[in-house]
């Protein structure tokens, strides 16, 4: 259903993008389009080259580096946004791989292995991983991208429901905690943890195939294989275990990707310009008359 909404909303969102009229933007909205892309996150998504919007390439480096002409704001604005997106959505491309792989170990342990208590732990570490660790961060990027957005005349969310392929993708992610939450996970019922890993195996199939779409219309990145991050943290821990040091597998992959989640919030969200607020739960941007302090709030992340 939800890939069906995806492929929809996409035709709606980038015919907006190419039918929305050229007029100029007030200097205001210019200078804070241009304030905002003077953090230093920005020059460094050296790993998004260019989107694509409707046969238009547009680079990132020159819609960074480029000043904003007011006859363009508008149109770079909706470009911008898409940028975000699509930097996005490689992260979770890479996480989801990981998901994908502690499921298959979790489910090992309950159905070959018959080892009840390492699988029931397994699974309840995951459960955690998704929706303390993951969905937050996605809850975050979203706010991101509603909040850049924003800045435009007449912003997606006036116009339709859901106002971008990439955000109703996102958000499709974080409704898994509403699912995940039908049951109670006891082991007391080892069908329940059975059932939980069933979903959310199903659920990753489809949100790759999601990934797949997005990426392989909208974004063009440097080249790069989604299992590297899986790897990686593999391999750091066969090192560790050859040192003679001890620690449960799912354990450790939890300290990484949490480490790996402080890593995205502050390359890609902090220092891009955006801002948390803990009172109202929104995120908003950064402007000339209030900047944000970045060493302020990564001290914050790590308290």
């Amino acid at each position: 259903m939800y890939s069906l909404k995806l492929y929809t909303f996409s035709f709606v969102l980038f015919s907006m993008l190419l039918y929305t009229k050229a007029e100029p933007a007030k200097r205001k909205t210019i200078d804070q389009l241009d304030e905002l892309l003077k953090y230093s996150g920005w020059k460094n998504l050296i790993d998004l080259i260019s989107i694509k919007l409707h046969e238009t390439t547009h680079y990132v480096k020159n819609l960074i580096v480029i000043p904003t002409h007011r006859n363009k704001c508008y149109q770079k604005i909706r470009a911008m946004t898409v940028c975000l997106g699509c930097v996005y959505v490689k992260f979770i491309n890479e996480i989801s791989l990981v998901i994908s792989n502690i499921l298959q170990i979790c489910q090992k342990q309950i159905q070959e292995e018959k080892d009840l208590i390492k699988g029931c732990i397994c699974t309840e570490e995951l459960v955690y991983i998704i929706s303390l660790i993951i969905v937050p961060l996605i809850t975050l990027m979203q706010g991101a991208m509603d909040a850049l957005d924003l800045i435009h005349k007449y912003p997606h969310y006036t116009l339709v429901k859901s106002y971008c392929t990439i955000n109703i993708f996102l958000e499709s992610f974080r409704n898994i905690i509403d699912d995940l939450n039908i049951l109670t996970l006891s082991r007391d019922n080892v069908s329940v943890y059975i059932w939980t890993l069933n979903f959310i195996d199903y659920f990753i199939k489809i949100k790759l195939k999601e990934i797949k779409f997005l990426t392989d219309n909208y974004c063009v990145f440097v080249s790069y294989d989604p299992s590297d991050l899986w790897n990686k943290w593999v391999q750091e821990y066969n090192t560790i275990i050859d040192h003679g040091k001890r620690f449960v597998f799912i354990k450790f992959l939890k300290k990484k990707i949490e480490n790996n989640v402080k890593t995205v919030i502050k390359e890609q969200y902090i220092q891009l310009g955006f801002k948390f607020d803990p009172i109202t739960e929104e995120t908003f941007v950064a402007t000339r008359n209030d900047p944000i302090k970045i060493e302020l709030e990564l001290n914050a992340i790590d308290d």
